[in-house]
């Protein structure tokens, strides 16, 4: 039987990296568990866009009833360090390639909430309307290292 109270700390910083760098292991890795993601598994067909130029999202579920679930890996270690601009353009190349984008899920491999008074402490927080990542049908998701 396993403890579900068990918890383990992971430092994406460690990560082994891929001959060309960290970045790259992290972005495969989320491609890997979007594959299995239990909520869209069997529900579609699901793509891996590999490293290079991916249209906005690294990986894709195309589900049977034609939405789409995008999948956009940053590695990034601290929350201060986010590039809002960058992930809002791949959020709008993601809309392009991807018309029938209904979720995107932005996979970043660190805490969104630092301590209370921390330096640069913020959330992830995005424009609605244009040029923002909020739209009548999308369902942007983050899922931090924490």
């Amino acid at each position: 039987m396993v403890d579900s109270n068990i918890t383990t700390e992971i430092s994406f910083e460690d990560i082994r990296p891929d001959p060309k760098g960290k970045y790259l292991s992290f972005q495969k890795m989320v491609c890997e568990l979007a594959a299995v993601d239990q909520e869209y598994k069997g529900r579609g067909q699901f793509y891996n866009f590999g490293p290079g130029n991916d249209g906005g999202v690294e990986a894709l579920w195309r589900l049977n009833d034609g939405t789409a679930i995008g999948y956009q890996a940053k590695y990034v270690l601290k929350s201060i360090q986010i590039d809002k601009g960058d992930i809002q353009q791949s959020f709008k190349n993601a809309l392009n390639n991807h018309p029938a984008l209904a979720v995107y899920i932005v996979a970043l491999p660190c805490n969104l909430t630092p301590p209370i008074g921390a330096e640069g402490a913020e959330s992830l927080r995005f424009p609605s309307g244009r040029g923002g990542l909020r739209s009548g049908r999308i369902t942007l998701r983050t899922l931090d290292g924490q």
